[in-house]
C-alpha cells in the first residue's frame, strides 16, 4: 500500500505530462514572418489606451497588424514590466492578450468588450526578448464572439501563453456614443473600417 502511495506523484505529474502534450497538438503554430508588419496592413491606434496608447508614456504604445482573419503584433517587455526578476509580470501578458483578441472583432466590423477570459501560462516569458503575439475567430454567435490568441517567444516560436474568450458586441447605440467620444481619433478608425470593408467585398466576389 505504501509503494503505491509513492508512486502517485509520479503518476500524477506524468498524467499532466500527456495533457500538456495533447492540448500543444491542437495549438496552431505559425511562423511570425508570413506576417508583415507595414503601415498598410496597421490598425488605427487610440491616443491614451494603455496597450496601444501613441501619447501614452506608461503604456506599452504597441503596434497591431492584421489581414481578414487574424490579429498579430510584437512585444520586447522591459524591466518595469516584470514580476518575479528576469520574468514578464502575468498581468502584463493578461492585458496584451486582451487588446490583441479584442481587435479581432474589427475584421468583421464589430466592436466588442471582454465578457469573459482565460489564459493558460505554460512558460514563464523572459525580459528583454521579442515577444509574439496573434489572435483568430473561433465562432460568431452574433451578440458574443468566441476568440483565441497565444503568446510566443519568436526567437524560438515556442508558445508561452494561450488564452481563449468570449467577447459581446456593443449594442449599435452605446458603440456611436463610444465613437463619439474619441473625437479626432474617429477619423482614423472609420477611414480604417471602409478599407476593411472595401477589401472583404472585393475578396467575396472573387
Amino acid at each position: 500500500m505504501l509503494a503505491k502511495l509513492k508512486r502517485l506523484p509520479n503518476l500524477f505529474l506524468y498524467y499532466i505530462n500527456v495533457y500538456n502534450q495533447m492540448e500543444r497538438s491542437i495549438v496552431t503554430i505559425t511562423e511570425p514572418e508570413a506576417y508583415p508588419m507595414t503601415s498598410q496592413n496597421r490598425q488605427p491606434a487610440s491616443r491614451f489606451c494603455f496597450v496601444c496608447g501613441r501619447e501614452n508614456a506608461n503604456g506599452l504604445q504597441m503596434n497591431f497588424f492584421s489581414d481578414q482573419h487574424k490579429v498579430w503584433a510584437e512585444f520586447t517587455p522591459q524591466d518595469h514590466h516584470q514580476s518575479w526578476p528576469g520574468i514578464v509580470h502575468g498581468g502584463i501578458l493578461s492585458t496584451v492578450l486582451d487588446e490583441t483578441i479584442g481587435r479581432v472583432a474589427f475584421l468583421y466590423d464589430k466592436w466588442v468588450q471582454t465578457g469573459k477570459l482565460e489564459l493558460k501560462f505554460r512558460k514563464p516569458a523572459p525580459l528583454g526578448e521579442a515577444l509574439w503575439v496573434e489572435a483568430e475567430l473561433i465562432r460568431d454567435a452574433g451578440r458574443a464572439m468566441e476568440m483565441k490568441g497565444l503568446i510566443k517567444l519568436k526567437r524560438t516560436n515556442e508558445v508561452l501563453v494561450e488564452a481563449s474568450g468570449l467577447f459581446i458586441r456593443i449594442p449599435e447605440q452605446e458603440k456611436q456614443k463610444l465613437l463619439a467620444s474619441l473625437g479626432e481619433e474617429f477619423s482614423d478608425w472609420e477611414n480604417w473600417f471602409a478599407q476593411t470593408r472595401q477589401s472583404v467585398t472585393q475578396s467575396s466576389l472573387l
